[in-house]
């Protein structure tokens, strides 16, 4: 049950239940003291109240008649109108005209006694006899005689008499109410903050082991009520923060090793440009070819530099995404012809065979060209370095696979252990051979290229090749004809 429904049931029950309870009290007070005010009392009260209507109405009549006395049919008329408002076997009325002859009756009373009685005294107007009361009213002449066969006496009397015991239910009538309401109120309040305050202590009990640093903590709670969303928010929030907190540290540990590697990768061609300028001025090189040797490794050193500082840059601008790709929509296998031939026969003569396997003419991607031929020759040359020394050999197909564009690029290299497959990605990043062998490169080229491949939508791993070396593969979405008219 919900929050809201909770609170609509209480708002009902803190009304209704009072009521009832109350009645319940009141039932038994009316039934113990139901001779001074229980239901006799009040059935009593009512018949009285009934006569005394009747008798006001035909009082009435003393108005109606007091310009011109009635007929006796007007007379007789008037009575059984009068009787018929007040339709009730103990209430009788006898018209008697100035001779004392009975002219007409309304109700079951028939003349006695009593009636002559009264009617030979003409002082006296009113009668009580074993609960038989008699009034007597003179209209327009004729005699009125209305009579009561059930007449309570000492009603008001017993009222009087037995003021303590009213002031006694009425005093315990609304300490009962009292009670009632704040025992309701307490039940309810209960029934509806209960399930609040056991949402707030695990929402709370949470919140403290998210501050003390349990960022894997997850709050269980399974009412389905308004707070059920509220912690699933909460436990989103935290899985966010723990994301977030894992990638800081992440990115604080390669921003240390970025520094390392650029310290490491800075150090080295400067150390030489260094030792070869010292070289120069203290004379060592004394022949203008040993002069013109030092001047070529310099400059040779500088480019090293260049690139490396070039190959930063490049590295910022899109990791802080401030570099703007030129996406185009391209045949990727006829794009991928183009960019191999033209550089098949250079990497040739520098001991790297390219072989240019199964590709797709028909299939569409897009991609940012330049960018991604960088990819593509950053992946050639560290082939190139860190591949076979002897018949150095890489194989490129490209093929489709559900609604992705596939590029793998395979060498029959020494290859990279398993657990080196995610690491070679990371920024100057090289396995430990590699880093030994100083001037093979910068470390950047692939963590360049999955920046690259990541901000065109695509993905970019690391697996073993067919032929026991490295195989880089890229993955691209493939941009359908559909997606080309809507753009």
């Amino acid at each position: 049950m919900t929050i809201r429904q909770r609170l609509y049931l209480s708002n009902l029950l803190m009304i209704i239940m009072p009521i009832v309870l109350t009645g319940i009290v009141l039932s038994g007070l009316f039934f113990i003291f139901s001779d001074t005010f229980g239901r006799n009392f009040f059935h009593q009260w009512q018949e009285n109240r009934i006569y005394a209507k009747e008798y006001d109405q035909i009082e009435e009549l003393k108005t109606k008649f007091d310009a011109k006395p009635p007929t006796e049919k007007q007379m007789i008329a008037e009575v059984a109108r009068i009787d018929r408002q007040f339709p009730r076997d103990y209430i009788s009325v006898l018209v008697y005209s100035k001779e004392q002859k009975l002219l007409h009756r309304e109700g079951p009373y028939q003349e006695d006694k009593i009636v002559k009685n009264m009617l030979a005294d003409p002082q006296q107007h009113t009668l009580v006899v074993n609960n038989v009361l008699v009034n007597r009213l003179e209209i327009g002449g004729f005699h009125l005689l209305l009579i009561n066969q059930k007449y309570h006496m000492n009603l008001e009397e017993r009222l009087v008499d037995n003021k303590q015991k009213i002031l006694f239910v009425i005093v315990l009538t609304l300490a009962c109410v009292i009670l009632f309401v704040l025992l309701t109120n307490y039940l309810l309040s209960r029934f509806i903050f209960r399930p609040i305050n056991d949402a707030l202590t695990v929402l709370l009990n949470g919140a403290q082991q998210i501050r003390d640093g349990n960022l894997s903590w997850r709050t269980s709670y399974h009412e389905e009520d308004e707070f059920l969303p509220v912690v699933n928010s909460f436990n989103e929030m935290a899985e966010r923060l723990e994301t977030m907190v894992t990638e800081q540290e992440k990115t604080t540990e390669n921003r240390k090793e970025l520094i390392a590697g650029i310290s490491h990768d800075l150090r080295t061609p400067l150390t030489a440009i260094k030792a070869y300028v010292e070289g120069l001025d203290k004379g060592v090189a004394t022949t203008p070819a040993m002069k013109d040797k030092y001047l070529r490794t310099i400059a040779s050193k500088t480019d090293e530099l260049t690139h490396l500082v070039e190959q930063l840059f490049l590295f910022s601008k899109i990791d802080l995404g401030e570099y703007a790709l030129k996406i185009k929509t391209v045949n990727i296998g006829k794009y991928l012809a183009d960019v191999i031939e033209g550089v098949t026969d250079e990497y040739a003569q520098r001991g790297l065979t390219i072989i240019l396997g199964a590709r797709s003419f028909q299939t569409k991607a897009a991609i940012d060209p330049e960018q991604l031929r960088n990819v593509i020759m950053n992946i050639i040359e560290n082939t190139l370095k860190y591949g076979n020394q002897t018949e150095n050999q890489l194989v490129i197909e490209q093929y489709e696979d559900l609604d992705q564009v596939i590029l793998t690029f395979s060498d029959n290299g020494p290859g990279v252990p398993a657990e080196q497959y995610e690491k070679i990605f990371n920024v100057f990043y090289r396995g430990d051979q590699a880093r030994t062998q100083t001037g093979k490169g910068s470390g950047l080229g692939l963590a360049i290229a999955r920046r690259v491949v990541e901000s065109q939508k695509g993905t970019i791993e690391a697996a073993p090749s067919p032929s026991g070396g490295l195989q880089i593969r890229i993955q691209l979405p493939i941009r359908s004809a559909e997606n080309e008219d809507k753009e």
